[in-house]
């Protein structure tokens, strides 16, 4: 089981709730308010804070908003000793800017060390002596502006701009006497034209300090919305010899083990469990590949109760159980649990009853919460003991094959 041996909460617990701006009182305050909300929910302080460079800057602007970030995190009064978990991209959108590959290919020769380096020096300078870096968050989701690409070529020069971002934020990181610590972030999706991103786009275990994984609880089950697989109703196999078929997404995701199925196997169908041929990442594949590295494992975004997706899961406490039993069945050390409560990138927020998500809300107290104080938090139980689903493996027959969520519609 991995625990967490640093703190109260069964993993090391991080937190989005929006950027904290010490030169702006009111946004400030607001600030404040959803991290003590979202800390008293879980009777605990996070330790970790995402945080992010803006691709929409021009990369001459990277410097002055890490300086920004980096002060209004220090004087923040409720961000004492918590640490910035640092989104870096590798591209820039501002207007007049290149193509994503000329940025990799820029980034991997150096162009923009000395950008890297006083990025990093801006964070020392207000006191941080922990810093992880996530360069080229969510690779694989092509709406993403640090997207390694569909085709060879461009994923190749992505893994050498990162290979060269990881040793230049690393010695930096040694210039300025300071831990620096590089993630590799892909988020779990469904599908992605960049394939499985872990075979396409690993920069090799010399260049990665951290395996991380974004991943929601926002629901794109594969096939025909009004005819659905049921996997609980066909006995939880494949190609059932008596299939039963649910008629629309909402019904099909109002069945827990329909939804922990297929936060397992985002690509499963009918008659497979990677439906996409190869092109879905899962978490448990990532969780594969950090212990086979040796590598710390760290959820670097995740959440739920988006409603985007067609099913209706305002209110999803299943999603935080099977992350949560997933994580502790993984065998890995778990560096941070980062929870995305904020309404930026979706509706993900959940500490405010205007939010409406009480069955959640109590679900990521009670099992990312502090234990000691969390027991008495409820979730919905859920039919078996575990939400991690059992498929037993059958003859196939030939079948018909968001920003933040990482699933893609298929």
């Amino acid at each position: 089981m991995a625990q967490n041996t640093t703190g109260a909460t069964p993993f090391p617990l991080g937190v989005f709730v929006g950027n904290p701006n010490y030169f702006d009182s009111n946004e400030e305050a607001s600030f404040e308010g959803n991290f003590n909300a979202f800390s008293d929910l879980m009777k605990t302080k996070p330790q970790f804070l995402d945080q992010y460079g803006d691709q929409r800057l021009p990369i001459s602007g990277w410097v002055g908003q890490a300086s920004w970030n980096a002060a209004s995190m220090a004087q923040s009064p409720v961000l004492k000793d918590v640490t910035p978990v640092i989104g870096l991209p590798m591209t820039s959108t501002a207007s007049g800017s290149g193509t994503p590959d000329q940025f990799y290919k820029d980034f991997a020769t150096g162009k923009y060390d000395s950008v890297l380096k006083d990025m990093v020096k801006a964070w020392a300078d207000s006191g941080f002596t922990t810093q992880i870096w996530r360069p080229g968050w969510e690779m694989n989701i092509d709406t993403m502006p640090s997207y390694a690409g569909g085709d060879a070529a461009t994923r190749a020069d992505w893994v050498k701009a990162f290979q060269h971002i990881y040793t230049v934020l690393h010695a930096a990181g040694q210039a300025e006497g300071v831990n620096v610590q590089v993630a590799w972030n892909p988020s779990v999706v469904n599908y992605s034209h960049a394939g499985n991103v872990i075979e396409t786009a690993y920069p090799g275990n010399q260049y990665v300090d951290i395996i991380a994984a974004d991943v929601y609880g926002d629901v794109f089950p594969y096939g025909s919305p009004t005819h659905l697989y049921d996997w609980d109703k066909s006995g939880q196999v494949l190609n059932s010899s008596h299939p039963v078929y649910d008629t629309s997404v909402q019904q099909w995701a109002a069945d827990p083990v329909n939804l922990g199925h297929y936060y397992t196997y985002p690509a499963s169908n009918q008659w497979s469990l990677d439906g996409s041929e190869g092109h879905a990442t899962t978490l448990q594949q990532l969780i594969d590949l950090a212990k086979s590295t040796g590598k710390p494992f760290a959820i670097a975004e995740t959440s739920a109760g988006n409603t985007h997706d067609g099913a209706g899961l305002t209110d999803n406490p299943t999603f935080v159980q099977w992350l949560a039993d997933t994580l502790h069945r993984s065998g890995v050390r778990v560096s941070f649990v980062n929870v995305w409560n904020s309404n930026s990138g979706g509706q993900y927020h959940f500490t405010s009853s205007a939010d409406h998500k009480p069955l959640e809300a109590a679900a990521w107290a009670k099992y990312f919460g502090d234990p000691s104080t969390s027991a008495s938090a409820s979730a919905p139980a859920t039919t078996g003991s575990s939400l991690a689903p059992t498929v037993t493996q059958v003859s196939a027959s030939p079948g018909t094959g968001i920003e933040h969520a990482g699933d893609t519609t298929t």
